[in-house]
């Protein structure tokens, strides 16, 4: 899987749940959904380092997964049996995988933000479980510790009434009946029905409104570039809203400390331009990555 993986630590997990595309218009629906939801995901995996994402799907195949979503993910199928079923199975999935933490997320919540995912793994280090609820009745996010027992879990999803309007109620209280901690997110509506793409349109307008200036993030992979570097520097002098990142791969020369003294934020890997810049990437806090050579200069 796709991600960090920390010494010593086991790596967070987080799995999209995607449904089968029914015909026409609602299959057109869903894979615009599946699309914003993978978007939310990965900015979220960008943001936390140890994350990876992990869709499971139903029909199609790897291939075909990765030449509609990309490369950049896992994927595995959902397998057959109800949905309290196929979650239980990816946990224990997750879990064989050496997950610490797994969040389970839907493909049809529109309003799902990378911060929601993010207080959902916040929420799972002083706690058990974490629920997102859906106005429904139900839940859009699920996301638990990898120290609750393999036959504890499994009783969250047996014995409900999947697609009724009691299904977070009574997981809740299978969980309290199990001695599980939990907390609950902010409730969130889901896209089951026609009478639920206003929500689906509310997040299409927001997102077509003007966005505040994002900030840009440059990350330049240096070794030795003392020659150029200044220069390279010069040319990003006065930008708002803008973060350079200089990787140093272990340069003999001054380059490092040219870096810094022009205002750059210099960190340091091994060697090799591909490290340099998934190591810049996962350091910077920009909306937009640029990669630039050390020894190009930006119109």
């Amino acid at each position: 899987m796709i991600g960090h993986r920390q010494a010593g630590q086991r790596r967070c997990l987080n799995i999209v749940w995607l449904h089968q595309a029914r015909p026409c218009l609602a299959a057109r629906l869903q894979r615009r959904m599946t699309e914003h939801t993978i978007a939310i995901a990965a900015n979220a995996r960008r943001r936390r380092p140890g994350l990876t994402v992990e869709v499971r799907h139903e029909g199609g195949s790897k291939a075909l997964m990765q030449q509609w979503l990309g490369r950049q993910f896992s994927y595995r199928p959902q397998g057959d049996g109800d949905i309290g079923l196929r979650m239980a199975r990816a946990f224990e999935a997750a879990f064989q995988d050496e997950a610490e933490l797994t969040v389970i997320i839907g493909s049809d919540i529109p309003q799902i933000s990378a911060d929601i995912i993010h207080q959902a793994f916040d929420g799972l280090q002083t706690n058990d479980l974490v629920f997102g609820p859906a106005r429904d009745g139900g839940y859009y996010l699920i996301g638990m510790k990898h120290t609750i027992p393999f036959e504890t879990y499994c009783r969250l999803f047996d014995g409900i009434n999947w697609g009724s309007g009691e299904v977070l109620s009574q997981t809740l209280q299978i969980a309290g009946a199990s001695g599980l901690r939990f907390i609950l997110l902010e409730m969130l509506g889901d896209v089951d029905r026609p009478a639920d793409l206003h929500i689906w349109q509310e997040v299409k307008k927001t997102a077509a409104k003007p966005s505040p200036v994002q900030k840009i993030s440059i990350i330049i992979p240096v070794l030795n570039e003392a020659a150029t570097i200044d220069r390279t520097l010069s040319r990003l002098e006065g930008i708002d809203h803008l973060e350079v990142i200089v990787v140093d791969g272990g340069s003999t020369d001054e380059t490092a400390e040219l870096a810094a003294s022009g205002g750059a934020k210099v960190i340091h890997s091994k060697p090799g331009k591909a490290v340099q810049m998934n190591t810049g990437a996962a350091a910077a806090v920009g909306d937009i990555l640029v990669f630039l050579h050390a020894d190009t200069l930006l119109p």
